[in-house]
């Protein structure tokens, strides 16, 4: 049996084998349509912005933000995005207090569904992409390359397979093998200088960086890799986790809030099935991943378990991985 906490990213590493994946997300799909809100803000600029082209209408990144930003009964930009920051303020106030998560079941429940829309791909010159081609990153050594090879267009996350992404609109790009979309931001002087990956009901932000920076971060990866060397903060936030879950009650607080949710997606079949194995007995590193993540294995008095952990910036966990044997 595997069971998979998977890493909320667009190309998630799960399988569809018989024995395979509990898979992270089972909110059922809204039934009314999904509906932006205030948020948002950012990507409903974008999106007037393409709207406006397809009529020969051309807007600037900062005219389409105030333009969203009086629609939304605001008078300009700054007043929206002083409203955004206090509420994401507050939403991690909230996450930190009593484990929620920013938005709703109902609310991820619409983006879900809203994700899993039929996509059509739209006509679209190979040149116009070449403004969106470099690395965008989401935390630190996770790493997003954007590419293209002759008409056909790319990303591919740290330690993962290219996969395909088609556009549907001017600055919108969707995939096939998973229900998931990118949409790429550009400033007020038409720089692309960030994309906003939606999948899993989530909108998770990436920054673009320089090809320098990029290449720095992949070559301390393969140093990792190479000499086998554990990120120092793994193993004890690998216990904890552990613990947590055999417990039945995580510490939601040490995650990120895709892990989170994983974590609550999966415990009734994690629970018995890591907890009847008995106590932990040792705790082995073993290796890096191409994703950077690192490899346990974890004794218990009645099985080996396979785990791999990845944590970001702020000491959290961002991905976890775990299945029976070693």
């Amino acid at each position: 049996m595997n069971v998979s906490l998977l890493d909320g990213f667009l190309f998630a590493r799960a399988t569809k084998s018989a024995n395979a994946t509990i898979w992270r997300y089972r909110f059922a799909h809204a039934k009314d349509t999904p509906v932006r809100d205030y948020r948002e803000a950012k990507v409903m600029a974008q999106t007037l912005r393409e709207s406006l082209a397809a009529k020969n209408l051309t807007v600037s990144h900062s005219e389409s933000l105030e333009l969203v930003s009086k629609m939304l009964g605001l008078p300009d930009w700054n007043t929206l995005s002083a409203k955004i920051q206090e509420t994401r303020k507050g939403a991690g106030l909230r996450a930190s207090n009593n484990d929620s998560l920013a938005d709703t079941k109902d609310e991820r429940s619409q983006k879900i569904a809203e994700q899993a829309a039929p996509r059509t791909a739209v006509p679209f010159a190979s040149q116009r992409f070449d403004k969106f081609v470099g690395y965008y990153q989401t935390d630190p050594g996770t790493l997003l390359r954007v590419f293209r090879k002759g008409e056909r267009f790319y990303g591919q996350i740290t330690g993962q397979s290219p996969v395909e992404i088609y556009p549907e609109g001017e600055f919108k790009f969707f995939m096939t093998v998973v229900e998931a979309q990118i949409t790429f931001i550009a400033n007020s002087r038409e720089e692309v200088t960030d994309l906003v990956l939606h999948q899993d009901g989530f909108e998770r932000p990436w920054k673009r960086i320089d090809r320098k920076n990029a290449e720095r971060l992949i070559a301390t990866l393969e140093q990792r890799i190479t000499h086998s060397l554990p990120d120092p903060r793994t193993e004890k936030a690998l216990r904890r986790l552990i613990e947590g879950i055999i417990s039945g009650n995580p510490h939601y607080d040490d995650m990120e809030r895709e892990q989170a949710q994983a974590v609550r997606d999966q415990l009734s079949h994690l629970q018995p099935f890591i907890g009847k194995k008995g106590k932990i007995t040792s705790v082995r590193f073993v290796g890096v991943q191409d994703d950077g993540d690192d490899i346990y294995h974890v004794e218990h008095e009645k099985r080996l378990f396979r785990w791999t952990i990845g944590l970001g910036s702020s000491g959290k966990i961002e991905r976890s991985w775990v299945t029976s044997g070693g």
